[in-house]
């Protein structure tokens, strides 16, 4: 397990409503022995998908592993900040700006609630390669596979070796973090693998850097809680966690949050507070709120009721995604 838990980035793989394999990059988290993926409410494409399908893998840290996974809702972010949060800060640095920002719960109302999805890892096979090149696929038992490639992909390539990987449907997905995950993307190519040789049929996202500054993240986070809002139905009728009773393996316990204070005036300060904000970096865009240089104000009356109906996803999500 101590490759997922110290892995930033890794692979993650599912099964598409056509019974296709897809894949997305994601930050593999490890929670009382299990691995847990996030995902805020604005995307739940991999989740609906987990929950018709169970089968998953995930290849990150050197390590790879399949299994089948369940799927809880968690309108709150206790549960996370319980479990997960200390991780996430450790591996996506740039919570901490996000998190600098005063009042940033009313600012951006839709910024927590998560689905989680968790599976627990009966057999972790070492993995040959790292994880920024890789195709997913379904072996001839119908087994999720991710396997590493050294070839170099772009957004221009056609065909790819494949050798070892079973002929059917799959994607290539190639992920890239720069400037301390401040810039983050990701490239997937869909198609067939014939005799060792993957054909390319289709695209989505791109390698090129992401724009920055206000005025090109305010459209992404408009359309993000809008999206985050629509999806409250969609996952209305799944299991949720409720607040009287925790996790169903983790107590609910005091929140830690850096005090916001403490972003630019030194080293880390802790409180414990009982209202905090979670992130998840299931699928990126680049966006990056926390440059936004927007003035904060106080939440109340109906504000707060808002923020209650709204709360829902993270800027890092990516507005790519197919089911």
């Amino acid at each position: 397990m101590d490759g997922f838990r110290g892995a930033p980035i890794g692979g993650f793989a599912y099964v598409k409503k056509d019974g296709t394999p897809n894949a997305v990059p994601v930050t593999p988290f490890v929670a009382d022995d299990r691995i847990v993926i996030t995902s805020t409410l604005t995307y739940v494409t991999k989740a609906a998908a987990v929950r018709r399908d169970p089968r998953v893998a995930l290849l990150a840290g050197g390590s790879h592993v399949a299994s089948t996974g369940s799927v809880v809702v968690d309108e709150t972010p206790t549960w996370f900040n319980r479990n997960i949060r200390d991780d996430e800060i450790t591996k996506f640095p740039p919570t901490w700006h996000f998190l600098g920002i005063p009042f940033h719960e009313c600012l951006f109302p839709w910024y927590s609630g998560h689905v989680l999805i968790d599976f627990e890892p009966a057999t972790i096979e070492p993995a040959q390669g790292g994880d920024r090149v890789t195709v997913a696929s379904l072996d001839h038992e119908g087994r999720l596979l991710i396997t590493p490639l050294a070839a170099e992909v772009t957004e221009a390539t056609d065909g790819i070796t494949t050798s070892g990987v079973t002929d059917g449907p799959a994607v290539v997905l190639v992920h890239e973090e720069h400037d301390d995950m401040a810039d983050l993307r990701q490239l997937a190519l869909a198609g067939m693998v014939r005799r060792g040789v993957f054909t390319v049929s289709s695209r989505r996202g791109s390698l090129a850097p992401t724009p920055t500054g206000t005025r090109a993240q305010l459209p992404a986070i408009r359309s993000m809680a809008k999206l985050a809002r629509a999806n409250r139905g969609l996952v209305s009728d799944w299991p949720h966690l409720q607040a009287s009773e925790g996790h169903r393996r983790s107590p609910f316990g005091p929140i830690t949050r850096r005090d916001p204070k403490s972003i630019s005036t030194g080293p880390p300060k802790w409180r414990t507070t009982s209202l905090g904000a979670t992130t998840t970096t299931e699928d990126w865009s680049g966006t990056r709120p926390f440059e936004l240089g927007m003035r904060a104000r106080r939440c109340g009356g109906a504000d707060q009721e808002q923020h209650h109906r709204d709360t829902a996803t993270h800027p890092t999500d990516k507005v790519v995604q197919q089911a």
